[in-house]
């Protein structure tokens, strides 16, 4: 028999070892005996009707508490046939001088911590999807938003595709749902303090991830938006490098002509 079917719970179970004393199992001691202790299991009825028969499309979801940071999971929704499993993560918050500082990302403000995570994936090669979760969201319109990669090596890219229309398994794809699964468009406005998946699709072995072992995973990453202002040049995360250099060129030889010009008049 075990401890809880021959009495000894709570208190009896260490007599005379009050600091050992489980306050939290005693407070529950005669609503439930289902889990409240270490030595008692299913000693009475349950916290929760969890009931299979009569709903047998339920399910219960067992989350971890990362303290307000964003925990990396796989997504609900994936490939046909692929299975991922995220082994580790870990959740950091940088400032946008010391994102500026590690990575040359001038003025990113991130609303997720920054995940570094690896997982495993199978089958080898194929597309993956993750998520991560955050309440930090400011309130406006999905399309103000930029989902990040993070290198080892200090670069970053911009996850480049939304899926605007649902779920899309493309590498560097990413798309956003609230807790109930419903999928947010571009324009769909998201309110600060409501919790939100932001999913997100990477290839293995191919750009978003960093670890050249087929079948492993890994991959830092964080939503965030990107402000005007400070001082220096700021390049926009989602253009390219060389877009706004010949817009820069372009614009100075027209000042150099134009002063040319100015003098030969005088």
């Amino acid at each position: 028999m075990s401890p809880a079917g021959r009495g000894y719970t709570y208190q009896k179970a260490q007599p005379g070892s009050d600091e050992n004393y489980h306050i939290y199992a005693a407070g529950l001691n005669g609503i439930t005996g289902a889990y409240g202790f270490g030595l008692q299991d299913r000693n009475g009825a349950t916290l929760i009707n969890f009931n299979r028969v009569d709903q047998p499309n339920a399910y219960l979801e067992v989350g971890i508490d990362t303290e307000g940071q964003s925990a990396v999971l796989p997504s609900p929704t994936q490939d046909a046939g692929v299975t991922i499993k995220v082994s580790d993560f870990v959740p950091k918050q940088l400032t946008p001088v010391e994102i500026n500082s590690q990575y040359g990302l001038n003025n990113f403000t991130t609303h997720t911590s920054i995940c570094s995570f690896n997982a495993t994936i199978t089958p080898q090669g194929s597309y993956g999807t993750f998520m991560i979760d955050t309440n930090a969201i400011p309130t406006g319109p999905v399309n103000g938003l930029t989902f990040m990669k993070f290198y080892s090596n200090g670069s970053s890219a911009k996850y480049k595709t939304y899926a605007s229309g649902g779920p899309q398994y493309s590498d560097g794809v990413w798309w956003i749902t609230d807790l109930a699964g419903n999928h947010k468009t571009l324009t769909d406005q998201l309110t600060k303090g409501e919790h939100y998946y932001i999913h997100f699709v990477i290839k293995d072995n191919g750009e978003y991830d960093e670890d050249s072992t087929l079948g492993n995973i890994t991959d830092p990453v964080a939503l965030g938006s990107s402000s005007s202002g400070g001082t220096g040049c700021t390049v926009n995360p989602g253009t390219t490098l060389s877009y706004e250099l010949t817009i820069f060129l372009i614009m100075t030889l027209a000042l150099l002509c134009m002063r040319k010009f100015y003098f030969r008049r005088e």
